[in-house]
């Protein structure tokens, strides 16, 4: 089953010349598309229940399927179009592998097809982020999809859209440019993130931005510390600029919750301040093996 009844329906998202066979140049695509592409984003649960709806002759009618229909027709068009592009212009034959033309028609130059290829994977890209949006937006009408691992993974950082990161570092809103981008978050948040404010911080965060219910004390320091990882990931070595702000942006954080027990008892209970507070404890002797300096952990 597609979720395009008709080459209009898909024209609505994509040009297309009327004269294509969207049946057989286009439509074997789609489900590609949505394997790689849309059910990892909304979950193949979700999807199936979209498009079984879309294709029932006959469905009760379901005010939230309706919205979201065009939302995921837009994205999957565009990757459905993505996939196929490589194809479109190759002929498979008893002469091997052709190319036709006319003498009205050419095949478009490698540069226009390559530069028609980043146009359409940066807007579905954005069709992504769209779609996203307006399920968290609308999520107690989804449930297949805050049930869903999809759900988890989207909500499994400090900074989990292209929206939120722009709001700290300019990437001009581009899903594309986050996706890319995303791998880094989760490595910087693992390495720097989490040894300073502790995992059980850490997680209790994560948790909250899942249930959309970030506590007074948590948000307070929230914002910092999305700065803090934006600028962590932007940077290109650890004595530029980007660097030095990510650090005063964590070092913020680390004198607000070192300053209030009551409100990060997560933290303060945690491994990272035993440990470091064992240290401040210590004291050299002529017989120590190991001296310590400085009488206190370091931030």
């Amino acid at each position: 089953m597609s979720l395009f009844k008709s080459i209009s329906d898909f024209s609505k998202y994509v040009k297309l010349n009327s004269a294509i066979e969207f049946d057989k140049a286009i439509q074997p695509y789609e489900p590609d598309a949505v394997r790689d592409y849309i059910a990892p984003a909304m979950s193949k649960a979700l999807f199936d229940k979209l498009n079984a709806y879309y294709n029932d002759s006959n469905p009760v009618p379901d005010s939230a399927l309706d919205s979201l229909l065009p939302v995921v027709q837009a994205a999957l068009a565009r990757f459905t179009m993505l996939v196929a592009s490589p194809f479109l212009d190759i002929n498979i034959g008893s002469s091997g592998y052709t190319t036709a033309s006319t003498q009205q028609l050419v095949p478009a130059s490698e540069a226009r097809v390559r530069k028609l290829d980043n146009a359409t994977e940066a807007l579905a890209w954005q069709n992504i982020e769209a779609l996203l949006q307006f399920l968290e937006l609308n999520k107690a009408d989804y449930q297949e999809w805050v049930e869903s691992s999809s759900y988890t993974m989207n909500i499994s950082n400090l900074i989990n859209s292209a929206l939120e990161f722009d709001a700290v570092f300019s990437i001009n809103q581009s899903r594309l440019t986050f996706k890319k981008l995303r791998p880094k978050i989760s490595k910087i948040e693992l390495l720097k993130i989490i040894p300073a404010i502790s995992q059980e911080l850490y997680d209790a965060i994560i948790a909250e931005l899942r249930d959309n219910d970030v506590s007074a004390a948590n948000n307070k320091i929230l914002q910092y510390l999305r700065f803090a990882v934006a600028n962590f990931v932007m940077s290109e070595n650890p004595s530029d600029q980007y660097a030095a702000d990510a650090t005063a942006f964590l070092s913020a954080v680390m004198g607000i919750i070192d300053a209030s027990e009551s409100d990060y008892p997560l933290y303060h209970s945690s491994s990272v301040v035993r440990s470091t507070s064992d240290y401040s404890q210590y004291e050299n002797t002529e017989d120590s093996k190991v001296f310590v300096f400085g009488g206190g952990p370091c931030r």
